[in-house]
């Protein structure tokens, strides 16, 4: 199926756009890997959250993410996108609201994270229904944040480094032409032309039948059609 991508939000670590997703410190950061994602939520790009929650529930949702090859370690975009798909499959859910879970697109339903080495990019795809973008950046934190903490790293996802993000509306394109369904106008008026001339000498065969049967004069015959 084709897709018409329309961007809603998009910025860097550096400030380019709509600015850094987020904006935190070490002791945040510790808290974000530990695991408790509840802690990123005041520190997330707010005009960011708000283009995800205005989007009418059901929408297929993408974001595309660069910045994953970090210092020291290398690539963990693969380790990343393999995590995520990992938890995917156990069940993501709104921590504050534990009944509501992640589902991915329709044409993806066993997969919501790709990793892309040649151009470091990972890509997320998500149906809309809680403001899942926040909680997906905290697993993302969790999965390679570790790398940043044990390095004493500031750069990066945890600082002002040098990462790109895109939020996009993904709207399914029309592949097909639209087929005319029922009468034009038109038709509709001559068909009904006809079939009211149709019944108009019905009635006349009819009344003119009976009159000569009958043997009357038709100059002084009332007829009466019952209805």
């Amino acid at each position: 199926m084709g897709y018409q991508y329309i961007t809603i939000a998009e910025g860097s670590g550096s400030g380019a756009g709509d600015g850094p997703l987020i904006q935190i410190d070490l002791a945040t950061a510790i808290q974000i890997a530990l695991g408790n994602l509840s802690a990123i939520q005041s520190a997330f790009n707010q005009t960011v959250l708000q283009a995800e929650a205005n989007l009418p529930e059901g929408s297929l949702v993408e974001a595309e993410l660069t910045g994953f090859n970090i210092p020291g370690v290398g690539s963990v975009g693969d380790t990343v996108a393999n995590y995520l798909n990992q938890q995917y499959a156990a069940g993501i859910t709104d921590p504050e609201n534990p009944s509501e879970t992640l589902s991915g697109w329709p044409d993806y339903p066993n997969q919501i994270a790709w990793y892309d080495s040649s151009s470091d990019t990972l890509t997320l795809r998500w149906v809309k229904g809680q403001p899942w973008f926040i909680w997906l950046i905290g697993i993302i934190l969790v999965a390679f944040g570790i790398y940043y903490i044990v390095q004493l790293l500031t750069p990066g996802w945890f600082g002002s480094g040098s990462y790109t993000y895109r939020l996009i509306h993904a709207i399914p394109a029309s592949t097909t032409t639209p087929q005319q369904t029922g009468l034009s106008p038109l038709t509709k008026v001559l068909i009904g032309v006809g079939v009211s001339a149709v019944a108009i000498g019905v009635i006349w065969y009819e009344a003119e039948l009976h009159l000569r049967e009958a043997g009357a004069n038709k100059s002084y015959q009332e007829i009466v059609i019952e209805r």
